[in-house]
C-alpha cells in the first residue's frame, strides 16, 4: 500500500488533510479539493448483483434520523430520463430500494455475528457520523468488516451532528475506521482517505440537499445531474396537476351556468338540465377517480365534489317535479355520496346516501321499468356502502341484500352490457361475503366470493378499466382471506400471486394506475403475510414463517407508506399504513424483537391519531388505533416497562368508550372494554396498587357478565 495522492477539507474555518491508501488496481472515490464542487467519482465499480442497495451503520441515538433517511431514499423516485443509465454503479433503478437498516439492541458482538450476512450483500454503506457514532463499538466493527471484506465497495458519510476531522475533540463526528486504514481486520495508525461526507446539519448541504448527494453516490449519477432531472421532473409533475384541476375547473364551471340557465327559464329545458347533470356527474367520477388513479391531491377533489353539491342542492330548490329531472338529481346524489365516501366525509356520504334512497324508492314505487329497479338497486348499494365504511356491518348487510333482490332476475348478460351495475352486483357479493366471513360463515362466504370473483373478471375481459380492475383485485383479496381463515395457507398465497401477477400485467397495459395498483399491492401482501403468520402457529419450525410474513408485511407498509406520503389528507391511506405497521410489528413480537415491534406499534399510532384529528367519527381508524394501543401494551409488559404499558392500556379503554359510544351494539367492542379494563387491573396489582387495580376490575366484571 502507498500513499498515492492527497487532498484538502475545507469545512468553514477549519482544513485537515485526507491522504489515499490504495492498491493501483482497486478502484477508489475522489475526493474535493479545496474551492472545487462536491461530486462523487468513483471509477470500476464491481458489477455484481446486491440484494440490498445500502447498509445503514449507526448508532441507537441516531436512530430517528437513520429512520428517516431510509425512508427518504426508499420513497425516492429516480427521474425516468436517468432509469437504466449505465454508471460505475451499474444500470441506475428506477428505486433504491431495500436500504438495510438494524433494528436490533444486543450488545456489539452479538450483534455483529448477526449483520454480516447484511453487510457483505449491500451495495454499498452509508454511514450516519456523529459524535457517539464515532465512539460507537458496533458502528466501528460494521466499518471494519466493510473495508476488510469488501474494499471495492463505497462507503458514503452523512454528517449530522459534531464535527468532522476534530481529531482530538469530543465533537470529532468521523469514527476512527472510517478516517484510518484497516489491514487484518484491524484499524491501523495509517490515515485512509474519506469518501466526501454529505453534510445534514443545518450549517452544512442540510438535509435534503444532503440525501441527494447520498443517491447521487448510490446511483453513480452526478450529483448536478441528479438534481437537474428531479427538478425537472417536479416541474412535469406541477403541470400535469396544474392541467388536470383547470379542465376540471373549466368543466365545472360550464355545468354550472348551463344548469343555472335551465332551471331558471322553465319546465321547457328539462332534458337540458338533465344533460347538465349527467355531465356533471361526470365531471364529479373524473375528479374521484383522479384521486384514486392518479394521484390528484385530496384538498383539491374535495373541492370539486363540495362545489358540486352546493350545485345540486341549488337546482333541486327550484321544485322542478318531472320524473325524468328528480331521477337524474337523485343519480347524482348517489355519485355524490360515494364521493364523499371517498374522500371520508362520512357524515355528507350519509346525508346524501339517506335522502337518494328515499327518492328513488318513491320513483320506483309501483313501476316494473328495470331501469327503476336498477337505480333502486344503486340506491341500496350507496346507502350500505355509507353503513359499512362506519364499521356497521350488520346493518349494512340488509341493504346489500336488497340491492342483489333487485338485481337478482338480471341476466350476467344484462349484468355486463352496463359495467356500473355489474360492478355493483360483484361488491354487494363480496362485502356480504366479507361479512359471513367475520362471522365465521365460511361455506356461504366462498359463494358470495366466488360470485363476485367471476363476475369481475367477466367485466374485466369486455372492458378493461380502473374499476373493473379493482372488483377483481379486491375478490382475489377476499378470496385468498377465505383460505387462511380455513387454514388452506398455501391457497392463499397462490391466490396472491395471480392477483400480483394480474396487477403487473394491468401496469404494463396502462402506466397511470400505478397508484390503484400500488394500493392493491399493499393489501395483497397483507393477505399473504397473514398466510404465513398463521401457520406458523400450526408448525414447530416457525422462524422462517415468521420472517417471511415480517418481510411481506414491511414491503407493504413500504407501499402504502409511499401512497400516505402524496396525500396527507387522505385517512384511507394513512389507516392502510398503520394497519401494515402494525402487522409488522406482530410479527416482530413473535420472532421476539420487541424493540422493532414497539418502534413500529409507535409509528402506526402517530399515523392513525392525526387524521383522527379531522374524520373524528371514523370507526375504522379507531379501530386501527386500539390495535396499536393493545400492541404496546403487550410488548412494553415484555419489556419490562409496566408503567409505560398502563398508559397506552388507559388510552386504548378511552378510544374503545369512544367507539362504543357510536356503535352501542356491537358485542366485540363490549369485550375490548373489558378485556381492557381486565389488562389495566392485572397491571396495577402487579404493582402492588390494589386500590388502582379494584375499579378496573369491577367494570371488567360488569361488563362481562
Amino acid at each position: 500500500m502507498a500513499a498515492v495522492g492527497a487532498a484538502t477539507y475545507t469545512d468553514g474555518t477549519r482544513a485537515f488533510r485526507l491522504s489515499r491508501h490504495f492498491e493501483a488496481s482497486q478502484p477508489h472515490i475522489a475526493v474535493r479539493a479545496a474551492g472545487t464542487p462536491w461530486r462523487f467519482a468513483v471509477m470500476n465499480a464491481p458489477t455484481r448483483k446486491y440484494k440490498n442497495r445500502a447498509f445503514i451503520s449507526y448508532t441507537h441515538a441516531d436512530t430517528a434520523w437513520a429512520s428517516r433517511i431510509q425512508k427518504r431514499i426508499e420513497n425516492y423516485r429516480v427521474p425516468k430520463e436517468l432509469v437504466g443509465l449505465e454508471t460505475p454503479m451499474g444500470k441506475v433503478p428506477d428505486r433504491l430500494y431495500p436500504v438495510f437498516r438494524d433494528r436490533t439492541d444486543v450488545s456489539a458482538g452479538s450483534r455483529m455475528e448477526g449483520l454480516k450476512d447484511e453487510l457483505d450483500a449491500s451495495q454499498s454503506m452509508i454511514l450516519i457520523c456523529s459524535p457517539k457514532a464515532a465512539t460507537s463499538e458496533p458502528v466501528e466493527q460494521e466499518i471494519i468488516h466493510f473495508k476488510t471484506t469488501r474494499p471495492d465497495a463505497r462507503i458514503l458519510p452523512i454528517i449530522v451532528d459534531g464535527e468532522p476531522g476534530a481529531k482530538f475533540q469530543p465533537q470529532d463526528c468521523f469514527p476512527r475506521a472510517l478516517r484510518m486504514h484497516v489491514q487484518g481486520g484491524k484499524v491501523t495508525d495509517v490515515e485512509d482517505a474519506v469518501p466526501i461526507a454529505a453534510d445534514a446539519r443545518e450549517q452544512g448541504d442540510r438535509e435534503e440537499l444532503a440525501v441527494f448527494k447520498l443517491i447521487a453516490g448510490m446511483t453513480g449519477v452526478g450529483l448536478g445531474e441528479l438534481m437537474q432531472r428531479n427538478r425537472e421532473a417536479e416541474i412535469r409533475e406541477r403541470r400535469r396537476w396544474y392541467k388536470i384541476s383547470a379542465t376540471m375547473a373549466g368543466l365545472f364551471i360550464v355545468a354550472s351556468v348551463a344548469a343555472y340557465l335551465a332551471w331558471t327559464t322553465s319546465t321547457k329545458n328539462a332534458r337540458m338540465l338533465e344533460r347538465v347533470l349527467t355531465g356533471s356527474s361526470n365531471f364529479v367520477r373524473e375528479a374521484v377517480r383522479a384521486n384514486k388513479e392518479r394521484g390528484l391531491p385530496t384538498g383539491e377533489t374535495i373541492t370539486f365534489v363540495r362545489a358540486a353539491a352546493d350545485m345540486i342542492q341549488s337546482v333541486r330548490s327550484v321544485g322542478n317535479s318531472s320524473d325524468s329531472v328528480m331521477r337524474e338529481i337523485t343519480s347524482f346524489e348517489m355519485v355524490l355520496a360515494d364521493s364523499y365516501g371517498q374522500v371520508n366525509d362520512l357524515e355528507q356520504q350519509a346525508r346524501l346516501a339517506d335522502a337518494a334512497l328515499e327518492q328513488m324508492k318513491l320513483l320506483a314505487k309501483g313501476r316494473q321499468d328495470p331501469t327503476f329497479r336498477r337505480d333502486l338497486a344503486r340506491a341500496y348499494w350507496t346507502k350500505g356502502r355509507s353503513i359499512s365504511v362506519k364499521g356497521r356491518n350488520t346493518e349494512a348487510l340488509g341493504q346489500f341484500e336488497k340491492c342483489l333482490t333487485e338485481t337478482s332476475m338480471l341476466s350476467d348478460d344484462v349484468l355486463l352490457a352496463d359495467p356500473e351495475l355489474a360492478s355493483i352486483v360483484a361488491t354487494c357479493h363480496r362485502e356480504i361475503g366479507l361479512i359471513d366471513l367475520e362471522r365465521n360463515l365460511y361455506a356461504e362466504a366462498s359463494e358470495h366470493v366466488q360470485r363476485s370473483l367471476a363476475l369481475a373478471k367477466a367485466s374485466l375481459e369486455r372492458n378493461f378499466n380502473a374499476r373493473s380492475l379493482e372488483d377483481v383485485t379486491w375478490s382475489y383479496i377476499h378470496q385468498g382471506e377465505l383460505h387462511r381463515q380455513r387454514q388452506n395457507f398455501d391457497e392463499a398465497r397462490n391466490t396472491v400471486g395471480e392477483a400480483l401477477a394480474l396487477l403487473e400485467t394491468a401496469k404494463e397495459k396502462n402506466k397511470d394506475l400505478e397508484l390503484l395498483i400500488q394500493r392493491f399491492q399493499g393489501n395483497l401482501y397483507i393477505v399473504k403475510g397473514d398466510a404465513s403468520l398463521f401457520q406458523a402457529a400450526k408448525v414447530a419450525e416457525k422462524t422462517a414463517l415468521y420472517e417471511q410474513a415480517r418481510a411481506d408485511f414491511t414491503e407493504s407498509a413500504r407501499l402504502r407508506e409511499i401512497l400516505s406520503s402524496k396525500d396527507r389528507l387522505n385517512v384511507v391511506y394513512a389507516n392502510a399504513w398503520a394497519f401494515s405497521l402494525i402487522k409488522v410489528a406482530e410479527a416482530s413480537t413473535r420472532l421476539k424483537d420487541y424493540q422493532r415491534a414497539r418502534e413500529a406499534y409507535e409509528v402506526a399510532k402517530l399515523a392513525v391519531q392525526a387524521p383522527l384529528t379531522r374524520a373524528p367519527d371514523q370507526l375504522q381508524l379507531r379501530r386501527t388505533l386500539n390495535y396499536a394501543l393493545a400492541g404496546l401494551s403487550d410488548v412494553l409488559t415484555m419489556m419490562r416497562q409496566r408503567d409505560e404499558a398502563i398508559k397506552y392500556a388507559l388510552e386504548r379503554i378511552e378510544n374503545d368508550e369512544k367507539i362504543l359510544a357510536a356503535d352501542p351494539n356491537s358485542e366485540q367492542r363490549q369485550r375490548s372494554l373489558a378485556d381492557g379494563h381486565y389488562y389495566v387491573a392485572q397491571m396495577y396489582e402487579a404493582n402492588a396498587q390494589p386500590e388502582l387495580a379494584l375499579p378496573h376490575h369491577d367494570k371488567a366484571i360488569e361488563i362481562y357478565t
